[in-house]
């Protein structure tokens, strides 16, 4: 979709089988050189217990993300172009870290490990400078494919809008 040399437009969802799980989905990102995900918060991620007359709203729902998705898909091309051009100290790194582990608890000690691993000898060249926000941005993305996929959605989302909070202007 579209002609962004480093992501491609994603749809992602999640649903369970039993119930335990509400239907969530939300437009996003893939990133070519590693398929990390990109989900931001503000993009209509949806979610929505099964009850009712859930079938229409789901259906309803997706059209509707679709149908806005250019929009949802430019303003994460944005957010990259963005992160490319901010420089982040180790400093800077060792801190985000330790928010988003001890504070916010989007990652787990597990992909703590991974991060530091990537930023030590990357796996993937992310076409941008390795003290770049993208850059640091793809570590923890890549990290968090460990997630459980029930949460996975939600960490995303939550790592975007920190990441925005903390280093964008908004």
């Amino acid at each position: 979709y579209g002609n962004d040399s480093d992501m491609g437009l994603m749809f992602a969802w999640a649903n369970s089988y039993d119930k335990t799980m509400r239907f969530r989905c939300a437009i996003g990102a893939y990133v070519f050189v590693c398929g990390n995900g990109l989900i931001a918060g503000d993009m209509s991620n949806y979610g929505r217990i099964h009850k009712g007359d859930a079938v229409k709203e789901v259906k309803d729902h997706i059209k509707s993300q679709i149908g806005n998705a250019n929009v949802y898909f430019k303003e994460l091309i944005q957010d990259k172009e963005e992160m490319k051009d901010v420089t982040i100290t180790d400093e800077q790194t060792a801190e985000l870290m330790g928010l988003l582990y001890f504070k916010e608890s989007i990652i787990s000690s597990s992909q703590l490990i991974v991060i530091k691993e990537q930023c030590k000898k990357p796996a993937h060249s992310y076409n941008a400078p390795l003290d770049s926000l993208w850059t640091v941005y793809n570590h923890i993305t890549f990290a968090l494919k460990k997630s459980h996929p029930k949460s996975w959605m939600e960490q995303q989302k939550n790592l975007h809008k920190l990441i925005k909070s903390k280093f964008m202007t908004i």
